[in-house]
């Protein structure tokens, strides 16, 4: 049987007009769940609604198929201006509406291309297959059944990514905390040449290109844990990189530290043969090789106890900082070159094992997204006709 389509705006009520958002200085603590367009922003006292609703991003979503765009929520409960309220009449049940919603992409339906928005004119017209109640709770129970399996699966390979990076952090733990007698410890400062951070001011033009007299600009976004990210790469001018280059030079092998921003204490090592120009945000560590390898330094602001050294003193409210001085004061504990040769092999063989287990894991997460994402295009199209097995 064909099922009829209706407009969104036909099936259900729209509440946006008792919305009401609170500025985070108004708001009084309390056990009420305070929303907005993806979930949960605070707890708020006192409610405008106290009723099962469906919540549909306004602004602030993604509106992607699978993105889960659409949710449900109950009892007392206070939604702020960035999520449309939705209340379902008689022919359409709460779960329905919120499977369809996030079966499909939304895009389409979206406005606005410095700030995207899902108005509400806009947001009426998604159309809403609707089938009779009983198909709806059949589906509806299928989906759910299948769901929850996919979701205790994603749990248990999420439970085993962190057991993977555990493993890890805590054999960095082993090696940098339990140093042997014959040791030396010094700070950071004493086995670096130079420890110096970049530029303290954003070049006047940068470059989605590079090319003659242009240099690669690089800022704490390109930081990740032991690697460089060369995504969004841009380039500044001659005339800026050489303000930069005698004070902050990075060569091929230095340590690379995130100094402040969202990506605080990431660490790697410089991997390109060419000069580059960094900003303030990021500092450069150059071991002094003929007793410490770079490497080293490396994996010690890496494990546990080296990163709440180095990181451990943040400055500033709204932006984490680490200032050079806490980076130098920070004591290593370090062997000879040849037992630091050997332990670095090992470190770096663990890592390898790390990323191919995650990479796995990675691959089994995705897998169970397009799983889900194919149950619910199959329940859509009329063709689900029982349970999956995740």
């Amino acid at each position: 049987m064909r099922w009829e389509v209706k407009p969104l705006g036909e099936v259900c009520d729209v509440l946006d007009r008792m919305r009401k958002p609170i500025t985070k200085k108004n708001r009084i603590a309390g056990p009420i769940p305070y929303y907005g367009a993806t979930g949960i922003v605070d707890m708020v006292d006192g409610w405008l609604f106290d009723e099962p609703l469906v919540l549909l991003g306004e602004d602030g979503a993604k509106w992607g198929r699978g993105d889960r765009s659409a949710f449900l929520i109950e009892g007392k409960t206070w939604v702020n201006n960035h999520a449309h309220v939705l209340r379902t009449k008689v022919d359409v049940l709460d779960s329905w509406l919120i499977y369809s919603l996030n079966s499909r992409d939304l895009k389409g339906y979206v406005t606005g291309m410095t700030v995207p928005k899902l108005n509400q004119a806009s947001m009426r017209t998604i159309p809403v297959p609707c089938p009779p109640i009983a198909e709806q709770e059949r589906i509806v129970e299928v989906l759910d059944k299948a769901f929850s399996a996919i979701d205790k699966a994603k749990a248990n390979i999420e439970r085993n990514l962190i057991n993977a990076r555990e493993l890890f952090q805590s054999r960095l733990n082993d090696i940098f905390s339990n140093p042997s007698e014959d040791w030396e410890v010094k700070p950071l400062g004493e086995v670096c040449g130079k420890i110096q951070d970049g530029a303290h001011h954003s070049p006047k033009q940068l470059f989605s290109e590079g090319g003659r007299g242009r240099y690669r600009y690089l800022t704490s976004k390109h930081i990740r844990p032991m690697e460089l990210q060369w995504e969004g790469s841009q380039w500044c001018s001659q005339e800026f990189h050489e303000t930069i280059w005698p004070r902050c030079n990075p060569e091929l092998g230095d340590v690379l530290l995130t100094k402040d921003g969202s990506n605080t204490g990431n660490v790697c090592l410089f991997s390109l043969e060419e000069p580059v120009s960094l900003l303030s945000s990021v500092c450069i560590l150059k071991a002094n090789r003929s007793i410490v390898r770079p490497e080293w330094i490396l994996f010690f602001i890496l494990s546990p106890m080296g990163f709440k050294m180095v990181t451990g003193k943040m400055t500033g409210a709204a932006i984490r900082r680490i200032i050079l001085k806490t980076i130098k004061a920070a004591e290593i504990a370090f062997p000879g070159l040849i037992e630091q040769n050997d332990l670095i092999e090992m470190m770096f063989d663990l890592h390898a094992s790390v990323v191919k287990v995650e990479s796995h894991y990675q691959a089994e997460l995705d897998n169970l997204e397009e799983l889900r994402q194919s149950i619910l295009e199959q329940a859509f199209e009329g063709k689900l006709t029982e349970p999956f097995a995740a």
